[in-house]
């Protein structure tokens, strides 16, 4: 071999060694930066090297970027903790749920879109999060939760059908927003379930429960008499969503 090529070789070979702490504190460093753009590629840079490098700093500044001041900055790190929860689902749940409440739309719709990836590890803590404080207040998170959890569906339904028979009136309301947000309701046991939220204590959920099961299509057979009824309550609410799911389950009924 001429030294030519022996010198080839031997520069391809430290080309191929990556020096990945230099390059994770240059990017940590830079997220501290003034620039949102220099913060925004630095935060991509990071979830890059996730893959291959996998550190404790790097979940830990991701997990601090998702609180950043620009909604772009956010955005791309909730992206990337999808990425890091398939490694550590405990260190990005949290901040995951939190930014469901994000008054940016791409924020909230990038959470929901990490913690579908993520999977059914998601499914315990976003329904634990019904029972937080605060979750159904105006800027709450509990609407944007109940929205991930339908994308859910099937996954999260035996989960789900046990928080309707909490002693927590936010968990039975969580739980029956998210049934509402379901694409279609096939299975029998969540319809019996559904029909009995129809006469709990929280009007909330009794009009959420009739909602979802709108959703029931051919499977809300035994929900007609109970929606039926429901049509009769001093609530209007209940009246007029009794009477919509009770339309939506006749039109599949006689399709």
């Amino acid at each position: 071999m001429s030294q030519a090529s022996e010198k080839k070789g031997e520069q391809n070979g430290k080309q191929q060694h990556i020096r990945y702490d230099e390059i994770e504190n240059h990017l940590i460093k830079q997220l501290n930066s003034g620039d949102a753009t220099l913060r925004n590629v630095s935060v991509l840079g990071l979830s890059a090297i996730f893959l291959w490098h996998r550190t404790d700093q790097i979940k830990h500044a991701v997990v601090d970027a998702a609180s950043d001041s620009d909604s772009n900055v956010r955005s791309t790190a909730i992206r990337a903790l999808g990425i890091i929860g398939l490694v550590d689902s405990d260190i990005v749940l949290p901040p995951l749920v939190k930014a469901l409440a994000d008054n940016n739309d791409k924020v909230r719709q990038s959470a929901s879109d990490a913690l579908v990836h993520i999977g059914e590890k998601a499914v315990g803590p976003l329904i634990s999060a019904f029972g937080q404080d605060g979750v159904f207040d105006a800027d709450g998170a509990g609407p944007e939760i109940a929205k991930v959890l339908g994308r859910f569906g099937a996954i999260a339904a035996a989960e789900l059908m046990l928080a309707l028979s909490s002693d927590n009136v936010r968990l039975r309301a969580g739980a029956a927003l998210s049934f509402m947000n379901f694409e279609k309701i096939t299975e029998e046991m969540v319809v019996d379930r559904l029909i009995d939220a129809l006469n709990d204590d929280s009007g909330a959920v009794q009009v959420a429960a009739a909602f979802a099961l709108g959703n029931s299509e051919d499977k809300g057979r035994p929900a007609i008499e109970p929606l039926l009824k429901a049509m009769d309550s001093d609530d209007e609410h209940l009246r007029v969503t009794a009477t919509f799911a009770l339309s939506s389950i006749l039109l599949k009924v006689h399709e």
